[in-house]
């Protein structure tokens, strides 16, 4: 194990450097075009993060840390909703429309992620609970949705983030079997709520979603949250930035899966417009420049994955070794 934490010093160093002379900058880069990489193979682990609006330096140390840009394509550019905002529908105009600004996100992407919510999720999940047109409609914009990602990014593997997350066989079955006939694995969420049994559960989720892509070539995506919810009086939310024990407990049970996935929607809430009711710990607490701790809070998850993997890669070489 000594040699071990040895091949690490070097790693540690450089994460510290990076680390200190990060600042904000005053207007946000567009994404460079990410090279195809090949999908992971055997116990192959993939780091991969998308965070909106991501300032350069966090964009510069991601690309030196082997931290790949994953595509995930917010459902505001290929979706409408109703008035109340309860459904969100695929909207192949919208789509069309909005074409440039899903490829300045999806070309060159290995893995692109969709994210269809609210009613049509519940429906797949829990058919019974809804009518045959109800289920045919959510089905068809689903397929419609993936279909028309399929035909731009022919190449690449396409998810749907979080339509299932099942800790057991025999709960969202339909939507199980919606995702292993259309999509390329799943992409489960490890996003963090303030409970006792949270670790239990979303390591269930990991390890059931590996179990239904085992017979197929498909893969699992397990996705970390950088922020959790906190519910406040008169309908406010606090977006917290989760604490560094929760972040090493989330990449250890991402690494059950096949791709580590770090998303961020930070730099897009900063700053709050007047009246939001969304508002930053950061915010609450009176700091004047909140986007400088946002931004080392995403250094230090992006730190943390990245040695987490040099560390499991180290192990694994010298279990090789004593057999």
């Amino acid at each position: 194990m000594k040699s071990g934490i040895c091949k690490l010093i070097p790693l540690a160093l450089m994460i510290t450097a990076v680390a200190c002379w990060m600042a904000p900058t005053a207007a946000p880069q567009g994404p460079p075009e990410t090279p195809a990489i090949e999908p992971a193979a055997g116990n192959e682990i993939h780091l991969t993060y998308s965070l909106a609006n991501a300032p350069a330096e966090i964009e510069a140390i991601a690309e030196a840390l082997g931290v790949e840009r994953i595509a995930y394509v917010r459902p505001g550019l290929y979706t409408r909703g109703n008035a109340d905002r309860t459904i969100r529908t695929f909207n192949r105009e919208k789509a069309e429309k909005n074409l440039e600004a899903i490829k300045a996100i999806c070309d060159g992407a290995v893995w692109i992620i969709t994210d269809i919510e609210k009613k049509h999720r519940r429906v797949v999940r829990h058919p019974k609970n809804y009518t045959e047109a109800e289920v045919k409609e959510a089905v068809e914009q689903y397929v419609a949705c993936w279909s028309w990602f399929r035909s731009h990014w022919p190449n690449a593997l396409l998810f749907e983030w979080n339509l299932s997350n099942a800790r057991e066989a025999g709960v969202y079955i339909f939507a199980e079997e919606l995702v292993l006939e259309h999509l390329d694995g799943f992409a489960v969420s490890l996003f963090w709520r303030d409970k006792a049994n949270w670790r239990d559960m979303r390591e269930r989720i990991v390890a059931h979603a590996n179990t239904l892509v085992a017979p197929h070539d498909k893969i699992v995506i397990a996705g970390i949250g950088a922020r959790y919810k906190i519910k406040h009086e008169h309908g406010v939310t606090e977006f917290a930035p989760v604490s560094r024990e929760v972040i090493d407990a989330m990449i250890e049970i991402a690494f059950g899966g096949d791709v580590v996935f770090l998303w961020s929607n930070a730099h897009k809430r900063l700053p709050n417009p007047p009246g939001s009711e969304n508002v930053l710990t950061e915010r609450l607490k009176g700091m004047d420049d909140p986007l400088a701790h946002v931004n080392a809070h995403m250094v230090l998850i992006l730190a943390e994955m990245r040695l987490k993997a040099a560390e499991t890669e180290v192990l694994e070489k010298e279990e090789e070794l004593e057999e």
